[in-house]
């Protein structure tokens, strides 16, 4: 079997496992996922801000949609759209940046949809979006005199970034603002987890659909990755010991 046959059959595998379990979770009412307390969180620093009148800003790092970082950037637009929304029901609008132009469209329709969704379009400025820098350090410096503001005392900063992101998370604390991360990059997560309060380890960044907002593609879309996982796991084992038995 040649490596476009594989791909096509891991994609209609994923695709049956997707169909099952969404099939058998779909009158459960939660995703029966473990406790991750960086979201428990998050839902926390949220209500907080809502109800002291004060904002959060959002940046959601400068992986380019054409790059490998593209499913993180995606990510961080579908995590900035619900958040945003909740973040509405304050004073003080919601602050979106990010180091890619492309990036921030996708930014600012994402802000656009969430004020149409609790029905305060005319309250949309596009600033609400902002390009902090298009370099590494340009974007975090951009972000960090974002994050000045001392009526933003919520930092989420979810997509693709570099270590150099540990500045702006230590920016955030030294103002004690509740700083929470997640990023594709492990370096980026080796800083964070130094540097930040609510870090999101390893791949717990791209489940944050699925724990805030929890519909039933989401749950079962997480599912099926730890059924596929455990699936390789085992492919791994059994072909390492047919390896040492001589048999291929």
């Amino acid at each position: 079997m040649n490596l476009e046959n594989t791909g096509f059959l891991f994609i209609i595998i994923t695709l049956l496992l997707l169909l099952v379990i969404g099939f058998l979770d779909r009158k459960k009412v939660s995703g029966n996922l473990r406790v991750i307390p960086s979201f428990e969180q998050l839902q926390k620093a949220i209500n907080l801000i809502v109800e002291s009148g004060k904002g959060a800003h959002i940046t959601i790092g400068r992986g380019s949609i054409l790059s490998p970082q593209a499913g993180s950037t995606l990510a961080a637009v579908d995590l900035l759209t619900h958040l945003s929304r909740l973040c509405l029901n304050g004073d003080i609008p919601p602050l979106s940046t990010s180091g890619d132009g492309v990036v921030n469209l996708l930014a600012i329709d994402a802000l656009r949809k969430s004020y149409r969704a609790v029905h305060l379009q005319q309250r949309f400025h596009p600033l609400s979006g902002q390009v902090a820098g298009v370099s590494a350090y340009s974007y975090v410096v951009g972000a960090m005199l974002a994050q000045r503001d001392e009526n933003r005392t919520l930092t989420v900063a979810i997509g693709s970034f570099g270590p150099e992101i540990g500045l702006m998370a230590d920016t955030s604390e030294r103002m004690q603002a509740h700083t929470i991360a997640g990023t594709d990059n492990l370096l980026a997560q080796a800083v964070l987890y130094a540097t930040s309060r609510s870090p999101l380890i390893g791949e717990e960044f791209f489940a944050a659909g699925a724990y805030t907002q929890g519909t039933l593609i989401q749950n079962a879309s997480l599912k099926t990755q730890d059924i596929l996982r455990v699936i390789l796991v085992i492919g791994i084992l059994i072909g390492s010991i047919l390896k040492m038995a001589g048999v291929i």
